[in-house]
């Protein structure tokens, strides 16, 4: 995810189906952040037009 990061697990769950040639927006929030293990925990949102078509969660560790 990012050069001084490590994406530790992912899991995401479609409830709509993406296609070939849509536009899809992400949209993550961090749900827990852990100082100690420097490891956030984000919650995603996937929309197509403005239409939530799956949602998902990671566990990433930021390196210092």
């Amino acid at each position: 995810p990012g050069e001084r990061a490590l994406l530790l697990s992912e899991s995401l769950t479609f409830s709509k189906p993406v296609l070939v040639g849509d536009t899809v927006r992400i949209e993550a929030v961090v749900a827990h952040k852990s100082e100690s293990t420097r490891i956030l925990e984000l919650g995603f949102t996937i929309m197509v037009a403005g239409v939530v078509t799956g949602t998902g969660s990671a566990r990433v560790q930021v390196r210092i």
